[in-house]
């Protein structure tokens, strides 16, 4: 999938969520462009931000900031061509309803809160999801200790929303030391924050590179976010000061709105109320049991919110949003070391295929090193190492199983190559399956046809539900040598209520062939007797 992704400014928190996208599922094609919607507006901007998509013939454009997006697609109407996502990074109406997304082309829109999502659809948007925001937990991580004195923090930019002169001038007046992390923006703002306030402030951590922002979170007794109803849907430093068992002090916006629980992982306080502020400062100050639990459980919130998890969920919904009418189909192809040549051959007659919304997962034993042209094909590919010797493809189909996307996956033996409508045959039969059954049974594994006239079902070949294989139990990764593979999964699929069945119009070819030599043979004998052992005289 190709996707080119409009960002606002280097280096700043959406640039990051941009960044954490192409990282965190790299198999698509990208190209990132920089925006700001100060600059959106200029014809020039405009005219090369044609060009860019024009040359780069993406399947999405993803707008990752609404102002400009709104320019953008009112100025060049041949956007409307390009399946396009709109993601919100605050919750007000100003920006949710700045314009008419669907008469615009947008054909999704996104949020981090439910909130967000929730005032959309009530206004009549159609497709919204919920991306919720993350951090790098092995970056952040999480902090035993507690600073000898105690002290508060503030994090993020110098603007009227984010309060800083509330948190500033409270801890002034309860002398409480406030240290910050961020970046000056508001000259104008900063200069209504009292003399006395700015002075009690500790400014180590301003403009302080990433590798530093964790040192902050430890160097604190507790975070103080201090938003304004609306304005976010983060913020990304509550997510990072929980991982790092940092109690958090929050007003309910964004992110903390969904997941805070007062007096479980963070405290809560009402927008703009100082007195709240102050009470959930002292009370965090004197309560050596509260901050022990705040940082407990908050690190017990932050635990599911990865930023990997971002990642990962931009690739379903382009899959989703770009795959057209058919459900992706991930062809997962485990490879040893030596079969690179085959393996080319395989994707090169692959991305020939009648069924092109595929993804492929290729599993290793070791990383050949291949050299692609990115753009060579048409496909996503996933290449991943087992990083074991020795006879393991249970592991690496389980690895490729849980790396895929897809709602359909096809094993394929890395010496057999797919014939050009093979998948499509077994995307219809899976669709259909429960057609072709005494009492509508569709958990049916499909295998194919490789030649040589074998009617038996071996699952190098084959396409099953992901959903199937997920709740089978995925392969057994106990069958450690060759010669038991295909009969433990077709006496356990069986015994789980399930059916196999020969598709012979999906066809393969055999570009390599498998011996039988004396130690495959010794690998067959240890195989059936494990079996024996393991289901007695029930083997299928």
């Amino acid at each position: 999938m190709k996707v080119l992704i409009q960002c606002d400014v280097k280096g700043w928190a959406i640039d990051f969520l941009t960044q954490s996208i192409m990282k965190y599922a790299p198999h698509h094609t990208y190209k990132c462009v920089y925006i700001p919607p100060r600059d959106a507006g200029q014809k020039e901007v405009q005219d090369k931000f044609e060009e860019d998509v024009r040359e780069f013939k993406p399947d999405i454009v993803h707008f990752m900031y609404f102002r400009t997006a709104s320019q953008l697609l009112e100025a060049k109407p041949f956007l409307k061509d390009y399946k396009i996502i709109l993601s919100h990074q605050n919750q007000r109406d100003k920006a949710l309803f700045h314009a008419d997304w669907k008469a615009l082309g947008v054909d999704c829109l996104t949020t981090a809160t439910s909130k967000a999502a929730m005032d959309l659809m009530q206004k009549g948007q159609e497709n919204v999801r919920v991306i919720k925001y993350g951090c790098e937990l092995e970056e952040f991580e999480y902090n035993d200790k507690e600073p000898d004195k105690f002290c508060v923090g503030y994090a993020g930019r110098v603007v009227p929303w984010k309060g800083l002169k509330d948190v500033a001038e409270v801890c002034q007046e309860l002398k409480v030391p406030l240290k910050f992390m961020g970046r000056m923006e508001k000259a104008d703002y900063w200069e209504t924050i009292s003399e006395e306030a700015r002075q009690w402030i500790d400014f180590e951590y301003m403009d302080c590179p990433d590798g530093e922002r964790v040192n902050f979170y430890k160097s604190i007794s507790a975070y103080i976010g201090f938003s304004s109803d609306g304005y976010e849907e983060g913020t990304l430093e509550y997510f990072e000061a929980m991982a790092c068992g940092t109690p958090v002090i929050t007003t309910p916006n964004g992110s903390a709105a969904d997941m805070g629980k007062h007096g479980e992982n963070c405290l809560l306080v009402d927008f703009g109320s100082r007195e709240q502020l102050k009470e959930a400062i002292l009370k965090l100050k004197e309560d050596d049991e509260l901050r022990k639990k705040l940082k407990k459980e908050g690190w017990n919130t932050s635990k599911n919110y990865p930023i990997e998890r971002y990642g990962h969920s931009y690739s379903k919904l382009y899959y989703e949003i770009g795959g057209g009418d058919f459900p992706l189909v991930s062809v997962i192809i485990p490879a040893t070391y030596n079969r690179a040549k085959q393996v080319e051959e395989i994707l090169g007659a692959l991305s020939e295929n009648s069924y092109t919304n595929i993804e492929i997962v290729l599993v290793w034993d070791e990383l050949e090193a291949m050299e692609r042209d990115e753009y060579k094909y048409k496909f996503p590919i996933k290449e991943i190492v087992t990083g074991k010797e020795g006879y393991n493809l249970a592991m690496a189909r389980n690895m490729g199983v849980v790396e895929s996307e897809g709602e359909i996956l096809l094993f394929c033996d890395s010496r057999l190559q797919p014939d050009p409508d093979s998948i499509l045959f077994f995307q219809q039969a899976i669709e259909h399956a429960g057609e072709i059954t005494m009492g509508g049974n569709n958990k049916i594994w499909f295998f194919g046809d490789k030649g040589g006239g074998k009617r038996a079902f071996v699952e190098n070949f084959s396409a099953v539900k992901r959903s199937f294989i997920v709740e089978f139990g995925m392969f057994n990764e106990r069958i450690d040598k060759y010669g038991g593979m295909s009969q433990e999964i077709r006496t356990r699929w069986k015994k789980q209520g399930g059916q196999f069945t020969l598709l012979l119009e999906a066809k393969a070819t055999e570009i390599a062939t498998s011996k039988l030599g004396n130690d495959r043979r010794k690998d067959i004998i240890y195989s059936k007797l494990k079996l024996l052992k393991m289901y007695g005289n029930e083997r299928v």
